[in-house]
């Protein structure tokens, strides 16, 4: 599932939902470059090309994403081979069990490209 929210210079937010929805949002942001925030919960393939293809982060932010094991982290990135420096953030979200442990899933990557 892929969830993007997005806000331009003195506008107001907006959020979208699903891949048509989300693409046209990216598409948009390419011309408008408003701050976003998505949401990538159990991605498609679909789903990361989608985002990378747009918003092309460094091979090793999708990398530590991606990965289930991965840690939670927050990460401020200029890449040279990325768009634009960018915050990329990965969250796990609790397991309902009430476990010390998190799901494998990605939850969260933030993008404020400029």
């Amino acid at each position: 599932m892929i969830r993007i929210l997005s806000k331009a210079e003195g506008g107001a937010l907006h959020l979208v939902e699903g891949s048509l929805a989300a693409r046209l949002a990216l598409e948009a942001h390419v011309e408008e470059r408003p701050r976003l925030w998505f949401d990538l919960t159990a991605p498609t393939r679909e789903e990361v090309d989608l985002v990378q293809s747009h918003l092309r982060f460094a091979e090793y932010s999708w990398e530590d994403a991606l990965r289930p094991g991965h840690p939670p982290k927050v990460e401020e990135v200029t890449d040279e081979a990325a768009r634009s420096s960018y915050l990329f953030v990965v969250s796990r979200a609790p397991e309902a069990s009430g476990a010390t442990e998190s799901e494998g899933s990605p939850s969260s990557c933030a993008a404020d490209c400029w």
